[in-house]
C-alpha cells in the first residue's frame, strides 16, 4: 500500500497580496472610480456610484458607534440581500467590528444559538422574512443572549423619522455635529468609557441625584432577588421617590419593603434606599431585549395613585 502524503496547492507568491484593510480599500476605490456604478438594488431601483457607498457607510458607522460598538465587538446582520446589508458590512469594517452573518431563513432557536455563541452585541435585522417574524424571534432570542444589547431594524419608520423632524434632530445632534446619546458614563483607568446609566433615568429626590443603576447593582447582591429595575415615581414633597421592581429567585416566596430597606441600611445612602417595592414575574422588554423603564414608571405611578 502506497504511503499517504500531505499535499497542498497555492498560487504565486508574487506579487504579494496587499496589506490593506477593507475600510482602506473602499476609500481608495471611491477616490479612483467615484462615478462608476458600485451597487444596484433592482427591487427599489436605487443605484450607487462608488463615491456614494463610501459616504453612506459613514451614517451606519456613526449609528453603531453611538451604540458603543468598539473594535472587536460582534455585529450581526439578519437579512436577505439588500443594500443595507452591504452598507452595514462596510460600516463594521470602518469601526473594526466583526460582522456575523445570520441566515434570514433561521427560526427562533437557530438565531439564538448563533447570537449567543458569537457574543453578538448589536443585531441589524429585517423586521420579517418570508413567513418569519424577526421581531418576535429576536425578542425571544434576547433572553438567551446576555451580550445582546440592541436591535436595529432595517426600514423601521421610527429609525428614520428623526431625520425628518428638525426639532427632534436638534435635540439629539448639536450644531457641531455631536450626537448626544443620553448615556451617563465614566472614564476608566484603561481609557475606555463605561456606561453607568441614562440621563433620563436619573431620579431627583429632594434635590439629590439618584442613579438607578447604582441602586440596582447593590440590590442584586440581596440573596432573594434574581433581577431588579429601579425607577423614579412622583412624590408631592420630594419631587420623586425611589421604586424598585424585583424578580425573586423563588417565585413562591414573598418580599416586602422592610427587608430590602433593612438590607440597605448602613450600606446605601438613605436617599438611594427604595421607598416602594413591587414584586413582578418579569419586566416589559423592547424587541432588542432592553427593559422598558417608561412602562415600569407608568405602572408604579398608577399603583400609587389608587
Amino acid at each position: 500500500m502506497a504511503e499517504q502524503q500531505l499535499s497542498e496547492e497555492h498560487g504565486d507568491d508574487e506579487p504579494a497580496p496587499p496589506a490593506e484593510t477593507i475600510r482602506a480599500r473602499l476609500d481608495r476605490t471611491a477616490l479612483a472610480f467615484p462615478d462608476r456604478e458600485a451597487l444596484v438594488d433592482v427591487e427599489t431601483g436605487r443605484r450607487w456610484t462608488w463615491s456614494a457607498p463610501a459616504a453612506d457607510v459613514d451614517r451606519p458607522a456613526r449609528g453603531l458607534r453611538a451604540l458603543v460598538v468598539r473594535p472587536g465587538d460582534r455585529v450581526a446582520v439578519w437579512a436577505a440581500n439588500c443594500p443595507e446589508w452591504v452598507l452595514t458590512q462596510y460600516a463594521t469594517a470602518r469601526l473594526g467590528a466583526v460582522l456575523v452573518s445570520v441566515d434570514p431563513a433561521y427560526r427562533t432557536r437557530e438565531p439564538a444559538y448563533v447570537l449567543r455563541r458569537a457574543g453578538v452585541s448589536v443585531l441589524v435585522a429585517q423586521p420579517s422574512y418570508r413567513d418569519g417574524d424577526h421581531r418576535a424571534m429576536a425578542a425571544e432570542a434576547a433572553t438567551d443572549c446576555p451580550a445582546l444589547r440592541e436591535a436595529v431594524w432595517i426600514g423601521e419608520p421610527g429609525r428614520h423619522r428623526l431625520l425628518e423632524e428638525p426639532e427632534r434632530t436638534a435635540e439629539a445632534v448639536d450644531p457641531d455635529g455631536w450626537m448626544h446619546t443620553g448615556d451617563l458614563a465614566v472614564m476608566r483607568s484603561d481609557g475606555y468609557l463605561a456606561v453607568v446609566g441614562r440621563i433620563k433615568d436619573v431620579i431627583i429626590r429632594g434635590g439629590e441625584n439618584v442613579y438607578p443603576r447604582e441602586v440596582e447593582e447593590f440590590l442584586h447582591t440581596h440573596p432573594a432577588i434574581a433581577d431588579v429595575q429601579v425607577v423614579g415615581v412622583p412624590d408631592e414633597h420630594l419631587g420623586e421617590e425611589v421604586c424598585a421592581f424585583v424578580v425573586l429567585r423563588d417565585p413562591a416566596a414573598a418580599l416586602d419593603i422592610e427587608e430590602p430597606a433593612a438590607f440597605c441600611r448602613g450600606r446605601l445612602a438613605h436617599d438611594k434606599t427604595p421607598r416602594y417595592l413591587r414584586v413582578v414575574p418579569g419586566f416589559p422588554l423592547t424587541a432588542g431585549g432592553k427593559v422598558r423603564k417608561t412602562e415600569l414608571r407608568d405602572l408604579a405611578a398608577r399603583a400609587l395613585a389608587r
